[in-house]
């Protein structure tokens, strides 16, 4: 009886594999999951500065603005400090343009949360965004 049980769990065992392959790593995804936590973690401000440029090209375009403002919120709240560094890379004008397009006029995040957390950082009032 024993060796049935066995056999069965044996024949279970399989079927299951059968139907459930072993998932297969995506390096293109794992390479993009690591881009996206040294951008957060600012081991790269310059990058962030590059982001920003390149969302303050494409503000016309809601898709491509939305898309951008994804990351940035995301910046702005889990490493403020970080983008007030990125920003105060930037020309004022820019700065002032990114503050009205990404700050005051937030997609994912209510402005408050974004603005708190941005005033939350040691920088802040040394930031091109402080006024």
């Amino acid at each position: 009886m024993r060796f049935i049980s066995i056999i069965f769990a044996l024949t279970l065992s399989a079927s299951a594999l059968a139907n459930n392959p072993s998932p297969s790593v995506n390096i293109e995804v794992l390479t993009l999951q690591k881009a996206y936590l040294q951008t957060i973690d600012c081991r790269a401000p310059l990058q962030i500065t590059s982001l920003v440029s390149a969302a303050l090209k494409d503000v016309d375009n809601f898709s491509a603005k939305a898309s951008k403002a994804s990351v940035l919120e995301e910046i702005m709240l889990k490493n403020p400090p970080c983008m007030i560094q990125a920003l105060n890379q930037l020309p004022v004008k820019s700065c002032e343009q990114f503050k009205e397009n990404f700050i005051e006029e937030t997609f994912f995040y209510p402005r408050d949360d974004i603005k708190s957390a941005l005033a939350s950082a040691k920088n802040y009032s040394k930031s091109c965004i402080a006024s």
